[in-house]
């Protein structure tokens, strides 16, 4: 039934408006609408709303980002590490599904260990450099108890010690060179103290002896005789 109106020269016809709809939402906010019941307006334009709201909206839950636990009886070796996480990313609420999975997991870590260097104990002492006058002992160790691995550090020190041995003073005393020639050739030529292989033999000899001394820091005077057969060598030895 539709009244007929006439307002302005225009017609408007007055209809009753349909009962309130569902809400539009089954959760949470929405819109209910009416419409009037005529049929000289478009559904649009004969339509009115008003705010619902049934229930809240379910909220499912979602997990947190895993957290890390480690306990480790040292800085290296085995290490137990407890991984944890939450299902409040968000939380279920109004009915929401919980996490789907662990909140736990449990692994070991191996971190190899740095191993430090440790000396060896000493050795035992060398023999003195020389029987007199300021000579030298050593004694060393070694840095392998145990070796220095995976980038531990090295031993602290020296790996050699000396000390001062026979701190006397050296007697001086005399030192037999001899020297014998059997060729008859080489008896010939250097028979005389004057004759250049003679001069050449003593500077050759003499050289040797005091590089042998001068290792020991010691310096030598040295004078070479000159004996012409092993008979005379064993009766009269010649003096450096």
């Amino acid at each position: 039934m539709f009244n007929k109106c006439y307002v302005n020269a225009t017609t408007t016809y007055v209809g009753e408006w349909s009962t309130w709809s569902e809400c539009s939402e089954t959760c949470g906010f929405g819109y209910k609408y009416s419409f009037l019941n005529t049929p000289l307006k478009s559904q649009q334009e004969a339509k009115r709303s008003l705010p619902c709201m049934n229930m809240r909206c379910p909220v499912d839950g979602n997990w947190s980002e895993w957290i890390n636990y480690k306990s480790c009886l040292d800085s290296c070796g085995i290490c137990f590490i407890k991984q944890e996480r939450h299902c409040n990313n968000p939380a279920p609420t109004y009915g929401g599904h919980v996490c789907f999975g662990i909140n736990v997991h449990y692994a070991d870590s191996n971190s190899i260990c740095r191993v430090n260097g440790g000396w060896t104990q000493w050795s035992s002492w060398s023999l003195c450099s020389q029987p007199c006058q300021d000579g030298v002992k050593k004694r060393y160790r070694s840095c392998t108890n145990p070796t220095p691995k995976y980038g531990g550090l090295q031993c602290n020190g020296n790996y050699s010690d000396e000390s001062i041995c026979y701190s006397n003073e050296c007697k001086k005393v005399i030192v037999n060179f001899g020297m014998i020639l059997s060729d008859i050739d080489y008896i010939t030529q250097y028979s005389s103290p004057l004759s250049e292989p003679y001069k050449e033999l003593e500077k050759i000899t003499i050289v040797m002896l005091q590089n042998l001394y001068n290792k020991f820091n010691k310096t030598v005077q040295c004078t070479l005789n000159f004996i012409k057969n092993e008979k005379d060598y064993l009766t009269k030895p010649s003096i450096i």
